[in-house]
Formats: structure tokens, C-alpha cells, sequence
């Protein structure tokens, strides 16, 4: 499985990013804005969800795996499906494998948050990925307070979903897949630079966050 997984993964990498820039931006952030809007009460859902089990993770260390594990899974579906819907090709591939190997690490004890490697650095790292991906202000319309942290599209598009996973990964022991980590960390780069070069979204951010 492990093997499969290796052999199939780069090629679908190389198509998805090739589907990602052969669409035109305008056509994509249509779709999310339409998907952020027509799925809010997912996000909402979802974020209730993370406001409740990441501080409980803290309190009961023997569910800590489960809860951050899980919820981590749950938002990567929910993008997963949301994707499958609206037929984003790219964001299918990428968070389906996502939701494969988070699923696969945490039936192998894997995925772990045993808290052994925390640190002053990693903890603020970790609350500041977790916190802008609950208070994501793209793709909100329109923009206030209450929509961005009640209703930014966590679960819903790409780049929330993964600052959410990144949070969480920052946090996880030093035995975490390494394949996992460092798709994760792919994503991550990949689509904050091809939304900031196609719609500008660092500067829509912090525009989003001037109008609250």
C-alpha cells in the first residue's frame, strides 16, 4: 500500500498542478467563492467542531490522538467532497491523498500527539496557523467579524484546510510520516504562491481584516 501510494502519488501531483494552472484563476475563485457561500452551515459545523475538541485535546491526553487526529481528517473529507461536487479536479486529487495518508497514519499509531516535542516555537507556530485558518477572510462576502470566524470556508477550500492540517502537524510527534509532511508542507507553499501571484489573496486578506 505504502508502495502504491509512492508510485501513484508523483504523477498525480504533476497532473493536478498542471490542471491547477491550465484553469484560469478567474474560474476558480468563482467556484470558491460560490462553494464558500452555498456550503457556509459546513463551516460552521466545522468550526464549532475545532472551537470544542482542540482545547478538549488538551485536557484528555488519551483521546488527544483521536480528537486532533480526527478533526484533522474531517475537515480534509469535507474539502475532499465539497471538491468532488463542484468538480475541482486538482483539489480532489490532492486532499483525497491527504485524507488517505492522515487516515492510513493514524490506524498505524503514526500520528501521535504525545506533547514530547512542544516548544515555545512550535506552540505559537501552531496557534497561528489554527487561528487564521478559523478567521480565513477570503472568499467571504460579505465581510465581517462574525462571518470570518464563524463562516471562513475551513473544510470548504484549499488554503484554510491546509493551515488547519499545518497546525495541527506542528504539534504532532517526530514519528509522523514523512511523505505526509512533506505533501502537507507542498500544498501549503504551493497554493499560497499561486493564489497570491493569480488573485493577490495576501493583500485581499489583509484588506478583508482593515474592513471588519
Amino acid at each position: 500500500m505504502k508502495t502504491l501510494l509512492r508510485i501513484l502519488s508523483l504523477p498525480l501531483l504533476k497532473i493536478s498542478i498542471i490542471l491547477t494552472i491550465w484553469k484560469p484563476a478567474t474560474e476558480i475563485a468563482t467556484t470558491l467563492l460560490k462553494s464558500s457561500s452555498d456550503w457556509k452551515n459546513i463551516a460552521l459545523v466545522l468550526h464549532l467542531c475545532a472551537f470544542l475538541i482542540f482545547p478538549l485535546g488538551f485536557l484528555i491526553k488519551q483521546w488527544r490522538k483521536w480528537l486532533w487526529g480526527g478533526l484533522v481528517l474531517l475537515v480534509q473529507i469535507s474539502t475532499t467532497m465539497i471538491a468532488i461536487f463542484y468538480g475541482m479536479i486538482p483539489t480532489i486529487i490532492f486532499f483525497a491523498m491527504l485524507s488517505i495518508l492522515t487516515f492510513k497514519a493514524l490506524l498505524q499509531n503514526n500520528l501521535n500527539f504525545s506533547g514530547k516535542n512542544w516548544d515555545r516555537t512550535s506552540f505559537i507556530l501552531c496557534i497561528f496557523f489554527i487561528a487564521f485558518s478559523l478567521a480565513y477572510p477570503h472568499w467571504i462576502e460579505p465581510v465581517s467579524l462574525s462571518n470570518i470566524l464563524l463562516f471562513s470556508p475551513l473544510g470548504l477550500a484549499n488554503c484554510p484546510t491546509l493551515l488547519f492540517t499545518c497546525g495541527f502537524m506542528i504539534l504532532a510527534d517526530n514519528c509522523r510520516p514523512k511523505f505526509l509532511s512533506f505533501l502537507v508542507a507542498f500544498l501549503t507553499i504551493y497554493f499560497g504562491f499561486f493564489w497570491h501571484i493569480t488573485t493577490k489573496c495576501i493583500y485581499r486578506c489583509g484588506s478583508n481584516y482593515c474592513r471588519i
